[in-house]
């Protein structure tokens, strides 16, 4: 897995964009400014000269990106910039992978159906988070839709370079922002530690960012403290590393389907089923994943499931998030299962205990 490095907004200067022929920055519309990374990013910059491209929703769709990708290959820019939250991030790391390849290879490319090539040598990508929940800036995924269809654009080249984690930025968002952001933070790192596809490296920085996400995120989106910001930071980039490895299970898997028909954001949609998930696993689990559990549990600081799934209900509900499905939507038991039907098997593969439709539309209904 390639290197990377955190810098400094100075060392982002010094080194990439002062030395750059052009910078491409992907950034949104409005948190840009209004997190002060506006300010810091031309400071940075001085002279070099920039091309921006912001034409793209929340969940970035495939024509998007492809159009990302012809803007940034007409520009002559040897420096990617993603500067946002973790859509941001994604487009970004999109441009990255995909040019050099032909705009009507996209879709195959993204299926899977094609090999993807190295990106440029010459060519640099550096992120900076602006929300602190994917840890997008540590992981080499990219979210891509097309249509309502979900897919994970993967190569290591998607792992930035470099990184900045400027806790200050992130005092801007709104505390439901914040509250959806962080909690899935806390979702990565839980499933991470639990996935089949753990390792002893990943579970170390999951087995970090849990308790520093369980003692901090209530006044994370409650207050304005740069030094729980600044922890948060931290856990939110553990919890990246984490699942760069390890990758997602259940809760994520069924996360993309509430999102997608009741407009939920991200976070907040993987909440609503990962307390079913803690019992569940800890009583139908091979020992070693009882095992596990209980070490996820000492993580939290609870004795069972009953007492995480408490906890964590406790949690959502003291950050203003909501706790099931059905304080959302009136889901009734076919939509469900027409929600679990529709899950990535990929995922369910990696989730510690075998899962039936059944098990996955009780988690949505409970």
């Amino acid at each position: 897995m390639p290197s990377q490095k955190q810098i400094s907004w100075a060392s982002l200067g010094e080194e990439y964009l002062g030395r750059a022929r052009g910078v491409f920055l992907v950034a949104g519309t409005g948190s840009f400014s209004a997190s002060g990374a506006k300010a810091k990013f031309q400071v940075a910059c001085g002279e070099t000269p920039v091309v921006r491209f912001s034409d793209f929703t929340e969940n970035p769709q495939l024509s998007e990106i492809t159009a990302g990708v012809e803007k940034f290959c007409a520009s002559g820019c040897d420096l990617i910039v993603a500067i946002g939250g973790g859509s941001s991030i994604d487009i970004a790391k999109s441009v990255h992978i995909l040019a050099g390849h032909d705009a009507s290879d996209h879709a195959s490319l993204l299926r899977g159906e094609k090999d993807l090539t190295p990106p440029a040598a010459d060519r640099h990508f550096i992120a900076v988070p602006t929300t602190f929940g994917t840890g997008s800036e540590s992981t080499q995924f990219a979210a891509v839709y097309i249509g309502d269809a979900k897919y994970s654009l993967s190569h290591e080249a998607g792992l930035p370079e470099a990184y900045v984690l400027d806790p200050a930025l992130a005092l801007s968002a709104p505390p439901i922002v914040r509250a959806s952001t962080a909690i899935d933070a806390l979702c990565q790192a839980i499933e991470s530690y639990w996935a089949k596809d753990a390792t002893e490296e990943s579970r170390v920085y999951a087995a970090e960012a849990i308790p520093l996400l369980r003692d901090n995120v209530k006044a994370y989106v409650t207050g304005d403290d740069l030094s729980v910001a600044t922890n948060m930071a931290k856990a939110a980039n553990l919890s990246g590393r984490a699942i760069n490895i390890s990758k997602t299970t259940a809760p994520h898997a069924l996360s993309y389907g509430i999102t997608k028909r009741y407009g939920v954001p991200h976070g907040q949609a993987v909440a609503l089923t990962l307390p079913a998930f803690f019992s569940l696993n800890a009583e139908r689990g091979d020992a070693d994943t009882k095992a596990r559990m209980g070490e996820i549990f000492e993580l939290l600081d609870v004795r069972d499931g009953a007492g995480a799934k408490a906890w964590f209900t406790a949690l959502l509900t003291a950050t203003g998030l909501k706790t099931r499905v059905r304080e959302i939507a009136d889901i009734s038991p076919e939509d469900a299962r027409a929600l679990a039907a529709q899950v990535n098997l990929e995922r369910l593969g990696n989730h510690p205990i075998t899962l039936t439709e059944d098990d996955l539309t009780t988690a949505l209904l409970t």
